[in-house]
């Protein structure tokens, strides 16, 4: 009984699974497999898509960050270019300020150059008077506008440079000389010179004609300056000076002495 009943239930199971595997064969039957290729191809497709996109969208990244780096530089240019501009406009008003200076310092020139030859023509005679001291003939000066100097006589006759004797000639270059460094001294500093440096101041002039004396004495009579110092081999002009200090060489060795 036991045998049979075991047999009977195996019937059964065999039963039941014959229907199931029936029932799978029917529901397989009635699968399309152009559906699972349909949805294989679609799913390839997307895939293909989204790479697609996906390399479309790093491409445009790309082209993003090159075009803000050439905006960047052409802003930068453009910066640049800018400053250039504002120089350049600078400049252009610099130019036309300085434009408008030299149009009126062309205007006002030959006044100033009236002014300036007037200023050292007083210069020059306020140095000429100091020198002479009374002791000659009053020369007058007169300074023309290419600063050229003249004498003018107490009679008013204008007398050139050339026909001076050699004493007066000495004197006028001397004063005129030092009018104008009087005068180049005033307009940069405010002051006069304070200390005159000679070198040489006879070398072009001869005893024969006294005018070595006569230099001489006409500096030793100037007080416009506090303090002379002339450097010289003439002993009669350094006869004139208040304090006279030699140098002299020796077997190759310069020995100074204070003579006075």
């Amino acid at each position: 009984n036991d045998l049979t009943s075991e047999i009977e239930a195996k019937r059964q199971l065999e039963i039941e699974l014959n229907g199931q595997f029936e029932a799978l064969r029917s529901e397989i039957g009635r699968f399309d497999l152009s559906d699972l290729e349909e949805a294989r191809l679609k799913r390839e497709q997307a895939f293909r898509q989204y790479y697609r996109l996906e390399s479309e969208l790093r491409t445009k990244e790309n082209r993003k960050k090159d075009l803000l780096a050439r905006l960047d530089e052409v802003k930068e240019r453009i910066d640049h270019a800018q400053e250039k501009l504002e120089r350049m406009q600078k400049i252009a008003r610099t130019l036309e300020v300085l434009s408008a200076i030299r149009d009126a310092y062309r205007s006002i020139q030959p006044k100033l150059r009236s002014e300036f030859v007037k200023v050292l023509r007083n210069f020059v005679q306020q140095v000429l008077d100091n020198l002479v001291g009374g002791e000659a003939p009053l020369l007058n000066v007169i300074v023309d506008e290419t600063y050229t100097p003249y004498v003018k006589s107490e009679s008013g006759v204008e007398r050139d440079v050339a026909n001076l004797s050699g004493g007066e000639r000495t004197l006028l270059a001397f004063a005129y000389r030092l009018g104008l460094g009087q005068l180049i001294m005033q307009s940069r500093t405010g002051h006069s010179l304070s200390m005159l440096v000679l070198d040489e101041p006879t070398e072009s002039l001869g005893s024969e004609d006294c005018s070595i004396d006569r230099l001489a004495e006409a500096i030793s009579r100037f007080k416009a300056i506090e303090q002379i110092i002339a450097v010289t081999h003439s002993e009669a002009f350094a006869e004139k000076a208040e304090h006279v200090i030699m140098l002299e060489k020796e077997a190759g060795i310069s020995k100074i002495s204070l003579e006075r």
